[in-house]
């Protein structure tokens, strides 16, 4: 068995991965993240280092439709 394994735990809390080590405690959302990316079907979207302009002005469009803000509140 490798000894990293046999000195490590992992668990899951509120969408944290924790994996206690002898060397420390580590924390990420790696699974949480990869569920979102799924359930929005953002697989192919392309990867972005600054999403939008800093100089981009955004306007009410009083002609769409109302979005349903329950969908993002994940």
């Amino acid at each position: 068995m490798n000894e990293e394994f046999e000195m490590s735990m992992m668990g899951y809390f509120l969408g944290l991965q924790i994996k206690q080590k002898s060397d420390g405690t580590f924390i990420n959302q790696d699974k949480y993240t990869r569920e979102l990316i799924k359930n929005f079907r953002l697989q192919d979207a392309r990867i972005s280092k600054i999403p939008k302009t800093i100089t981009t002005k955004i306007d009410k469009d009083e002609q769409s439709k109302n979005i349903d803000i329950t969908l993002y509140r994940a």
